[in-house]
């Protein structure tokens, strides 16, 4: 592995076998870079290899130290709106930046040990404790919290089920529920429903029928329809026969040859 490769690893950027799938690749393509590789691949951004593969070790000889969080943007590892989003809370969590960070998943608990152990060594020295102990103790104490509040509520429950059997053993009354209506008052409001449901038909019924209803008046001022013609069938066609007035004598000759 090269040397790149293995800061990556130690800064927790990358495993053992993302590594040596990109330097297969690479035989495979040899005219592309790493960086590149890893990359198109999504593990890793191109512009973070190059820091760690150009400027990582200038950075760490570097006498003046900026802000850890500078670091992270420069390494392509953080936004600018990011870091400022772990500045802000961490003026109200009184925090340090990498645990803010690391909370807020922006980014692994072991790239920020690695910054810090070569960029401020300095502060662990001075706390001899790791940067994230707060971190695990925050953690444990709200586990502790939690499980105080679980064991109270649990404690709670039984109490009150221990009352109940009590008062039940007791013979004490529970509460009923509301009884329902006797069933002659349903049936009583029942009849009075109908009642008013067939005197309101009847109150219809006598209006749409009365000489004074608005339908009344249409059917009186209405015109009687015209009398229905009869058919008459015209003269001719009522005659049956043929007029024997009206024939000539040679008509009959036909009857001579009979």
């Amino acid at each position: 592995m090269s040397n790149v490769t293995d800061t990556l690893i130690k800064a927790g950027l990358l495993n053992e076998v993302q590594v040596q799938v990109a330097l297969h690749d690479q035989t495979l393509n040899p005219e592309m870079r790493l960086g590149e590789i890893l990359s198109l691949r999504g593990w890793i951004a191109e512009e973070t290899v190059d820091f760690f593969d150009l400027v990582w070790e200038m950075r760490v000889k570097q006498a003046d130290r900026q802000s850890i969080g500078s670091y992270f943007v420069e390494a392509r590892l953080m936004t600018d709106a990011q870091v400022e989003d772990v500045l802000v809370e961490q003026k109200v969590s009184n925090m340090r930046f990498g645990e803010v960070a690391v909370l807020k998943g922006y980014l692994k608990q072991e790239t920020v040990r690695f910054f810090v152990e070569h960029l401020f060594p300095e502060q662990l020295r001075v706390k001899e404790v790791s940067p994230f102990s707060r971190i695990t103790q925050s953690t444990e104490s709200q586990a502790q919290r939690r499980t105080m509040t679980n064991d109270s509520t649990v404690q709670q429950t039984e109490e009150t089920v221990d009352e109940t059997n009590r008062q039940y053993q007791k013979g004490q009354a529970r509460p009923k529920p509301f009884p329902p209506k006797p069933a002659a008052q349903r049936k009583n409001l029942l009849d009075r429903l109908k009642k008013q449901v067939q005197n309101k038909i009847t109150e219809v019924n006598r209006a749409a029928n009365s000489p004074d209803s608005p339908a009344a008046k249409r059917k009186k001022n209405q015109p009687s329809p015209p009398p229905r013609k009869r058919n008459v069938l015209p003269k001719e066609s009522i005659s049956t026969s043929p007029d024997l007035s009206t024939l000539e004598d040679e008509d009959f000759d036909f009857l001579n040859d009979l």
